[in-house]
């Protein structure tokens, strides 16, 4: 009996274990790769086999000087020692994991498995390289002319493209004279395929006439010689495609103002409830739904310590906060609470905030402005001192990529372009910028003032794409500017109080006191 229960708990033990070995997919999966080692060593065999056998055929004189040039015994070789690395590989990385059965080493075995994997996946194509080069030079050597036909029609398609493309980036260069080294460094890829491939067609086209006149034509250098225009061909069309499609964006002008701000602030209450009468303890749990507040009543909660207790109730409603807090979110403390519960605690169960925007957005001479758009909180943090200035802008002669997203006062990005205005000299000599007639609108945004030489120096030198600019000395620009107070009184932003404090304390206490906020409960 004793070593009958020595047994069963031996047993029980190992079962234990086993249950906290690897997952069983994992082993099955490396048993298969095993294989796979196995399987591929058998193939490179018979890949040797049949390449000896092919040697000693009567076709093989044809092939005879492109196996010696291309080393095919050597492609096998290098296959097979792909094969060994991925045997070392599965024999010092995979066995060792497999004899641990350790359950938290899966993530080590998946990594070794795909490492095998991913070897004997190239190994599998090496050994393939010699039958599909056989077979490749069996094409040309039997249909040399349709491949010369096809590779000509691939040039002919490859320059047509190029020279689309150069009219195209010729005038981009004429018009924006700045781009021409970058145009000219990101076209000579192109024009190198372009050359690369007409040196390859006029070798195949001497092999072809080889082949014509019955002399030794070298199919090798036919065969390859198509096969790299046909792929030059496909990388000039999307290069050119890329090319074309990069070089209209420096026709195109937009950006966008700040024109308005606006953060919903949400909190849902918790409350647990009891019966204090009760013979045994038991505890209700229930979550308000989520309301709205005011940014005065998120922001006293929001200051909470955590683990506060907002309020009790035993009869009566008794509160830690302000009265205000509650009256925001038109609360009853008893809301859906059994009739038998006599006491009660409320906590904040979560806090969240929502941010939005309204933009001006002006695209060349045309103007629009845009409804509530959300935004991410991160973004509302960056340009929340940015109202009434661009945050973000592509001029005409920039690319996409080039866009400015430092916040600067409107149109400043446009100054000193001359496809906007141009500079011109006031009554004292000073240098001054002046939009011409479908721009004037700018000066408006500006509040009706004008952008000096000096003004744009300094914002060109110093902040241009680097940090933000809300003028020189004290703000100029910006949401508590005197120009963004006045002339943003009436936006929901000023209408909400976002003027009446020189950084609001809600949004400039940080991300911590969003999003969550104090949260506890308990008896």
């Amino acid at each position: 009996m004793k070593l009958k229960a020595l047994f069963i708990i031996l047993l029980a033990l190992s079962l234990s274990m086993a249950g906290c070995g690897l997952p069983k997919d994992l082993k099955q999966e490396a048993g298969a790769q095993d294989q796979r080692i196995n399987d591929l060593a058998m193939k490179i065999t018979e890949k040797r086999n049949s390449l000896e056998r092919f040697a000693k055929s009567d076709e093989y004189e044809k092939f005879a000087k492109y196996a010696e040039r291309e080393n095919w015994e050597g492609m096998l070789d290098e296959a097979q020692h792909m094969l060994n690395k991925g045997r070392t590989d599965y024999d010092q990385k995979v066995t060792p994991l497999l004899e641990a059965n350790k359950k938290d080493q899966a993530p080590d075995l998946i990594r070794a498995l795909g490492n095998v994997r991913g070897q004997l996946r190239k190994t599998d194509q090496a050994s393939e390289r010699v039958e599909k080069r056989i077979a490749f030079l069996r094409d040309v050597m039997s249909e040399p002319e349709p491949m010369v036909e096809k590779a000509e029609q691939d040039f002919s398609a490859l320059t047509k493209q190029t020279e689309a493309t150069s009219q195209v980036l010729e005038k981009a260069k004429a018009d924006y004279p700045d781009k021409i080294q970058d145009i000219d460094a990101k076209f000579a890829p192109v024009l190198d395929l372009k050359q690369e491939s007409a040196q390859a067609l006029d070798k195949a086209h001497a092999q072809l006439e080889m082949h014509k006149s019955s002399e030794n034509a070298d199919y090798a250098v036919l065969g390859d010689s198509c096969t790299l225009i046909e792929k030059d061909n496909e990388t000039v069309k999307a290069d050119c495609a890329a090319l074309k499609k990069r070089s209209a964006e420096l026709y195109k002008s937009y950006s966008k103002v700040l024109e308005d701000m606006r953060v919903d602030y949400f909190v849902a209450i918790g409350r647990t409830s009891w019966d204090n009468n009760a013979e045994y303890d038991r505890d209700n749990d229930y979550t308000y739904p989520s309301k709205q507040v005011d940014a005065e009543s998120y922001e006293i909660l929001a200051s909470l310590p955590e683990n506060t207790v907002l309020a009790r109730y035993r009869g009566n409603f008794y509160s830690s906060v302000d009265n205000r807090v509650w009256k925001s979110l038109n609360f009853n403390p008893t809301q859906d609470m059994s009739a038998w519960d006599d006491e009660a605690e409320f906590w904040i169960s979560d806090m969240d905030a929502k941010f939005y925007h309204k933009y001006l957005i002006i695209e060349g001479a045309n103007q629009r402005k845009t409804d509530w758009i959300e935004v991410d909180e991160d973004v509302f943090d960056k340009y929340e001192d940015a109202l009434g200035m661009t945050i973000m802008s592509k001029p005409y002669g920039m690319y996409e990529d080039e866009a400015l997203t430092e916040p600067m006062p409107p149109g400043m990005e446009y100054v000193g372009n001359s496809k906007y205005g141009e500079w011109r000299q006031d009554s004292g000599g000073r240098s001054f910028w002046h939009w011409y007639g479908q721009y004037a609108f700018f000066r408006m945004l500006m509040g009706n003032r004008y952008y000096y030489r000096g003004d744009y120096d300094h914002w060109y030198r110093d902040y241009r794409g680097r940090r933000p600019y809300y003028g020189r000395g004290a703000d100029t620009w910006g949401t508590y500017s005197s120009h963004g107070r006045t002339t943003y009184s009436n936006s929901h932003y000023g209408r909400s109080g976002g003027f009446s404090r020189s950084t609001p304390t809600v949004r400039g206490s940080g991300p911590a006191s969003r999003g969550g906020g104090p949260g506890t409960r308990g008896k």
